[in-house]
């Protein structure tokens, strides 16, 4: 998810400064597959982590709380 913020949003939305993969020509997910297959990519991933978290019960709430973090919204996926 961060290379796709850092082509998505501003220095100020970020608070560093955004662009720096682009400009430095890195070959980060969303330059080769494009934001709107990261975007997908990265939901599937959390998608899949959170799935292996369900045999643990409770005893994963913690790590689901902290995978929820990584999630992305809906919104954005929409918007891809």
């Amino acid at each position: 998810m961060d290379d796709v913020l850092d082509v998505t949003q501003s220095s100020e939305q970020l608070g560093k400064t955004a662009g720096k993969d682009t400009a430095s020509d890195k070959a980060t997910w969303p330059a080769v597959f494009g934001i709107e297959q990261s975007l997908k990519d990265a939901d599937s991933l959390v998608s899949s982590a959170f799935a292996e978290l369900e045999p643990f019960g409770a005893a994963a709430e913690p790590l689901e709380h902290f995978n929820n973090s990584y999630r992305v919204p809906k919104r954005v996926l929409n918007q891809a």
